[in-house]
């Protein structure tokens, strides 16, 4: 596949290298969080090896969306998206001769990322200690719901449990009605934090290993991840001894989603200067005169009122119009779009944020690049999720010197 940079055109990286050219990544993880992890590193050029069960392979391959609406393991956008960029082989490290592959392969490997749990990683015979001492320079980094030790060290987690042990179900939305029950966001977010929080923390440790020599275990909990980047009630609590619930109508106005003419808006004003602006553009009515709406405290107290004559106006307004009119006034609104909009949003565009990609047996589809620039080592998509073990004889045989005989053997045989 042609390299897509997410960058100008014309624009090259220092000497055809990316950032991470030269790092050297094994990955045995499923599903989000371990995979996002790998494809960070991936796609800023560290070469991943990504481990996946004989037969099987990981779990996301069998998770929607599919191309086409067609369940296939070679379809799926999940795995597509998360595994760009990798190499992918397939070895079965619970088997004896699986297990001393398992260990070559990380002999001159810079970085491990597995998020399997410690209870079935010490089963198979990949205890923490031995793998380390294979390579005193490898960078071990475990990604696991609760973490490597604690009483809740072998629990079984999915995304729901995770999110709602944050205790952000409480808070999610901070709207409506204040007594309806915990709702969880819509987005895989902590798999997704774990996975950043992964790659960042395992960076730091190359930087480290660059002044020791030496290597270490990283153990990264979900939960906590979720804890450090979405703080929801947390400081309500730990700073005001309050407890935060879902709220209900705000005691300032307005901060709201309102319909216009296609679709919704959200306001977020904070400054009567915002306010004064928003009148201005909606041509001065004389309602916006009344002592109801005096302030934004005023308008909270009366919002309801205040929200019918703004749906008033806002139905003769199309949202990317209002939206592009009441920036620039600098009023706090943005359209509430959806994903299709999105998709075809002129800045994103611009940007180059949507690049395509080939799947086997489906053509291009978009998928998201990166959400950051880098001028001088620029992102870049140079091939896609790998099928099934596609590079098993490259690894293998190549690298390792294992025969073709022996790799028939070993497929044969569950090994690979």
């Amino acid at each position: 596949m042609e390299a897509i940079s997410s960058n100008s055109v014309g624009e090259k990286s220092i000497n055809g290298k990316k950032a991470l050219s030269g790092l050297r990544v094994v990955e045995f993880a499923r599903m989000i969080s371990g995979p996002y992890c790998g494809k960070l590193l991936a796609d800023l050029g560290a070469e991943v090896i990504k481990i996946e069960m004989p037969g099987i392979g990981d779990k996301s391959r069998t998770t929607g969306p599919f191309v086409n609406e067609l369940p296939h393991p070679e379809q799926s956008g999940l795995f597509s998206y998360l595994n760009t960029n990798k190499l992918g082989i397939t070895l079965n490290p619970a088997s004896k001769e699986g297990r001393k592959i398992f260990f070559r392969l990380l002999e001159h490997a810079d970085i491990l990322v597995e998020n399997n749990s410690p209870r079935l990683m010490e089963q198979w015979g990949l205890k923490h200690t031995d793998i380390l001492n294979t390579n005193p320079g490898l960078i071990m980094t475990s990604i696991t719901p609760f973490g490597w030790n604690g009483p809740y060290r072998d629990y079984h987690a999915c995304e729901l449990i995770t999110y709602h042990s944050s205790g952000a179900g409480h808070t999610t939305p901070r709207s409506g009605d204040p007594d309806q029950p915990p709702l969880k966001l819509g987005a895989r977010v902590t798999e997704f934090y774990a996975g950043m929080n992964g790659a960042l923390a395992a960076m730091g440790a190359v930087l480290v290993r660059e002044m020791t020599g030496r290597g270490q275990n990283i153990d990264i909990s979900a939960q906590e991840c979720f804890l450090n980047n979405a703080w929801a009630g947390l400081p309500y609590w730990l700073f005001g001894n309050e407890l935060m619930g879902r709220g209900g109508r705000q005691p300032w106005a307005p901060l709201a989603i309102l319909p216009c003419k296609d679709g919704h808006v959200s306001f977020q004003f904070q400054s009567e200067q915002q306010w004064k602006d928003l009148v201005e553009l909606m041509g001065n009515p004389d309602w916006a005169e009344s002592e109801l709406f005096k302030d934004q405290f005023a308008r909270g107290e009366n919002w309801d009122g205040l929200a019918l004559l703004m749906n008033e106006w806002l139905a003769g307004q199309s949202k990317q119009a209002f939206f592009h009119a009441a920036q620039a006034k600098r009023c706090p609104v943005g359209p509430v779009n959806r994903i299709d909009e999105v998709l075809d949003c002129k800045h994103l565009a611009d940007r180059g944020f949507f690049v395509k990609i080939d799947i086997p047996g489906a053509g291009k589809v978009k998928i998201p690049s990166a959400p950051y620039k880098f001028s001088k080592t620029p992102w870049q998509l140079e091939r896609p999720a790998p099928t099934l073990g596609q590079h098993n004889a490259e690894i293998y045989c190549d690298r390792l010197g294992i025969s073709r005989e022996d790799l028939v053997n070993m497929r044969s045989s569950g090994v690979i």
